[in-house]
């Protein structure tokens, strides 16, 4: 029975609970707008490509040879096109507030922003000196693993997040690029 006098618990997994999502909501806005500046600056036509991803993207050449490290962070809220976007802005959607309401504000976007580090650093050490690649699919990733670990945790029922998480692991080895 819930008794009204009783007092809602002000913390869960450590954290405050929040009320609103403003980390997700943050984070993809900020996909959404660096996607809508690489669609206006869709094509430089000095070298035939996005001009945004040129200069942004994770790109292992430049970050060993000219030092530019922030590629590191910036790929990961660029996107390859729009079903690119559009998937892990879905997860995110999906995913993101549950999340953001166990960890708190803080630690959900610490959460994210590690992961996509890790998901940029593994793409820097296992692709060609000369490939390009964006997206935030290492963060997304990182918000799967999670769910997994709270889940365990929480006893809460897995089996659509394995399929979930075994599909966009078919779709990372099946789709080009």
């Amino acid at each position: 029975s819930c008794d009204p006098l009783v007092p809602l618990p002000e913390r869960r997994l450590g954290a405050k609970v929040p009320t609103k999502p403003y980390v997700t909501y943050t984070l993809i806005g900020l996909c959404v707008v660096a996607f809508g500046l690489q669609q206006i600056a869709s094509v430089d036509p000095n070298n035939g490509f996005d001009s945004v991803s040129l200069r942004f993207a994770m790109l292992p050449i430049a970050i060993a040879d000219a030092d530019e490290y922030y590629r590191l962070l910036t790929s990961m809220f660029l996107h390859g096109g729009l079903l690119h976007i559009g998937f892990n802005m879905l997860v995110l959607w999906s995913l993101g507030p549950a999340i953001e309401n166990l960890l708190g504000h803080v630690r959900f976007a610490t959460l994210y922003l590690v992961a996509g580090l890790g998901g940029s650093v593994a793409s820097f050490w296992f692709s060609g000196v000369a490939t390009s690649s964006v997206g935030a699919s290492g963060a997304i990733f990182g918000l799967f693993g999670a769910w997994v670990v709270i889940g365990r945790q929480l006893n809460i029922d897995l089996s659509q997040i394995i399929v979930l998480i075994a599909v966009n692991i078919v779709i990372g080895f099946v789709v080009p690029n």
